[in-house]
């Protein structure tokens, strides 16, 4: 290390000692708080907007099934009873 780094480190190092001797740690926890529930609503909102644009095109999906089986004539079939295979041989 030349003589400079070590007189820059010197007082840097100096300096955040101050910093947090002084009470400057509060604030930098405050502010690191505050940035991360800050990113932490983004997140939520962001989340919020993609899973109201998935139920959008799943409704817009599912209308458009709807009416291609009203133009078709199809309708759901009911299954009542038993529907699971049967067991046994098969001689």
């Amino acid at each position: 290390m030349t003589p400079i780094q070590i007189v820059l480190l010197y007082f840097s190092v100096t300096g955040v000692a101050l910093l947090l001797i002084t009470g400057g740690w509060t604030a930098i926890r405050n502010w690191i708080k505050a940035h991360a529930a800050n990113k932490a609503q983004e997140a939520a909102a962001e989340a919020q907007a993609l899973e109201e644009k998935a139920e959008a095109r799943a409704q817009e999906l599912l209308k458009k099934l709807q009416e291609d089986a009203a133009k078709s004539g199809q309708t759901s079939t009911t299954v009542t009873g038993d529907v699971s295979p049967q067991t046994g041989s098969a001689s």
